[in-house]
This record gives structure tokens, sequence and C-alpha cells, in this order.
């Protein structure tokens, strides 16, 4: 998992909110992937929490614990934009 997404899932970052607190991926973006794209979804959940649960908090005060994350996903139709006129971003509703 990387910070712009995952390849291997073909999920990729659409935007982040909140000081990288909301990460928001979409799939179906440069492959079409019709008929498995929320197993893909799904599969990139479970990486993501993987990897979270395996990081440290702080690493120089591993007593803080591990990072936790919390996941869900919408299937459906989306629509994208450029949104704003003083800092436009692109944002994804759907």
């Amino acid at each position: 998992v990387r910070q712009d997404g995952c390849p291997e899932c073909d999920v990729w970052r659409a935007q982040t909110r909140d000081n990288w607190r909301c990460w928001n991926g979409i799939t179906n973006l440069y492959t079409p992937c019709p008929g498995d794209h929320v197993k893909r979804i799904a599969q990139f959940s479970i990486e993501v929490t993987k990897a979270a649960s395996l990081t440290l908090v702080d690493e120089e005060d591993p007593s803080l614990g591990y990072v936790e994350v919390r996941v869900g996903f919408h299937s459906g139709p989306c629509t994208a934009a450029v949104v704003g006129t003083r800092r436009p971003k692109f944002s994804v509703f759907g």
C-alpha cells in the first residue's frame, strides 16, 4: 500500500481530508474492472488494516500502540469534478 494507492488492487487515491485522517480511494479508474471492483476495494481495505496494525503511532514511544483505521466503502455511481474558486480541488461525490 502506497500513498497514492495500491496498484496491485487497482485502487487509487482520489482525495484526502483532515490532514490524512480521511483517505478516499477509487477503483475502475485506469483499468475497467466491472465485475470485481467491490472485491478490489475489499482486498485493499484488508491490506490497509494489516499495514496499520503493524505501524507504531510513535516509534520513540511504543506504549502509544499501533495505528488504528476504520474502513468503509460505497459501491455505485459517482461523479468527480474540480470544485471551488479560491482553492480549487478535485473531489469525488457519490
